[in-house]
């Protein structure tokens, strides 16, 4: 199990990482995620949020931080638990299950 979500982990790493960077100011990054703009501070300084440094100030690329769908965790949670096999889609998330006896 604990392999499986370590490649489910790779798997959205890599599709947020080919995403085109939108950029915003640390304090809108923080009304997104709400969260205080010390907190972003903190976590532009020790790397866990990506960002660029534009001239004197600094601004977030926020795709790493758009949320995900219901439909996208509903098939994400799927996977995780029934092994990730790419064609497999959660019951009910509005993707037609291969497997019948579900």
């Amino acid at each position: 199990m604990e392999a499986e979500f370590a490649d489910l982990k790779r798997e959205v790493r890599l599709v947020a990482e080919r995403l085109p960077p939108q950029y915003k100011s640390p304090v809108e990054a923080a009304k997104q995620l709400g969260v205080s703009l010390p907190t972003i501070r903190r976590r532009i300084q020790d790397g866990t949020l990506r960002s660029v440094r534009v001239g004197r100030s600094w601004r977030v690329d926020t795709t790493s931080l758009v949320p995900a769908s219901e439909e996208q965790i509903a098939t994400l949670a799927f996977r995780a638990r029934n092994g990730s096999v790419k064609d497999r889609k959660a019951p009910g998330s509005g993707f037609e299950n291969e497997d019948e006896n579900e």
